[in-house]
């Protein structure tokens, strides 16, 4: 039990060293984007639905990756907690 809590405490307290979360999302994002490629380069033999799916899929992810950066998302928040206040109010 000790050991689990001194380890756990370890890896709260170094999360904000390395970029932990970050770093995980970057290396997704490169993982599926090479997918993505390989399931072009092989456009024979896979079905267009799933080089599709992988193209919209990475758009997405790459759009809302690029939305986490702080001078977006401080120059844009306004407008998203506008629209969705006002859709609670409703």
């Amino acid at each position: 039990m000790i050991i689990w809590v001194c380890l756990s405490a370890e890896l709260v307290s170094s999360q904000h060293l390395g970029g932990i979360h970050s770093g995980c999302a970057v290396s997704a994002i490169i993982w599926l984007l090479y997918r993505v490629v390989l399931n072009f380069l092989a456009l024979s033999t896979t079905h267009k639905a799933v080089v599709v799916m992988g193209v919209v899929t990475l758009f997405t992810i790459v759009v809302s990756a690029l939305s986490a950066f702080p001078w977006i998302r401080n120059t844009h928040h306004k407008y998203v907690s506008l629209s969705s206040k006002e859709s609670r109010d409703d």
